[in-house]
């Protein structure tokens, strides 16, 4: 019941459009490293990996409304309690396109839009603090955020593979160079990079190569987690777990 990042990326792409899927992937690798049929029993402190659908939907079933405990679902470990503001039954929660929807709209209802012109990237770490604890400062201290950091430095380079053009299409897309992404978003400016050639430098087009001499090869920049899509709402703070 391992879900292929390939698939995952197709479902996040299509299914939770108002979050990079990107950010996604790495709250999915770490919650339930893509099993679609995780659970976590919150009040038993208890972990399950069925090996079938059926077997995650009758546990689950079991755990949320007969005994009341609460149990997080999913490939994005949604809790119970948010099932029904979700508009999902348990059965849904094992649904991978559901959970990740579902997931999706738990984090959009964290983020906290900043003022135009800060960074995002304060308000998704702290909207991914909420998503695991209800509090924008507590994923921090219990390592939450800094999980989803490291989960992101494994997931994202996987992604941008699989994302790569063929070798006609950038070939096409080489010949009209667009113009590059903002210093900010890093992921962009890699991905320019690797389509275009050259580095990005104060966001405009590269200069052309003037046989420099030859340097050691370059760090690979920190991956940065890409900001939610859709301004949530401000009085719309929910928590996953």
């Amino acid at each position: 019941m391992i879900l292929p990042l390939t698939i995952f990326t197709q479902l996040a792409t299509s299914c939770a459009p108002t979050v990079h899927v990107e950010t996604l992937a790495a709250i999915a690798r770490t919650e339930s490293a893509f099993h679609t049929g995780a659970i976590n029993d919150n009040t038993d402190r208890r972990r399950y990996l069925p090996r079938s659908r059926e077997e995650a939907i009758a546990l689950a079933t079991d755990l949320v409304t007969v005994k009341r405990h609460s149990v997080d679902l999913g490939l994005m470990q949604v809790n119970s309690a948010n099932l029904p503001s979700l508009g999902l039954t348990v059965a849904d929660a094992f649904d991978p396109c559901k959970n990740i929807a579902g997931g999706a709209r738990v984090l959009v209802a964290a983020y906290r839009t900043p003022a135009a012109g800060q960074d995002t990237q304060p308000a998704l770490l702290q909207a991914l603090s909420r998503y695991n604890t209800g509090h924008h400062a507590k994923g921090f201290s219990n390592g939450y955020v800094a999980k989803i950091q490291a989960s992101a430095e494994q997931i994202v380079p996987a992604i941008r593979v699989d994302r790569t053009p063929s070798s006609g299409q950038a070939e096409r897309e080489a010949s009209v160079a667009p113009a590059p992404p903002p210093s900010w978003d890093v992921f962009g400016q890699a991905r320019y990079a690797r389509q275009y050639g050259g580095a990005v430098f104060g966001g405009s087009h590269p200069p052309a190569p003037v046989s420099p001499p030859p340097a050691p090869p370059a760090q690979p920049a920190p991956v940065r987690l890409q900001p939610v899509q859709m301004e949530a709402s401000a009085d719309a703070a929910a928590s996953s777990q």
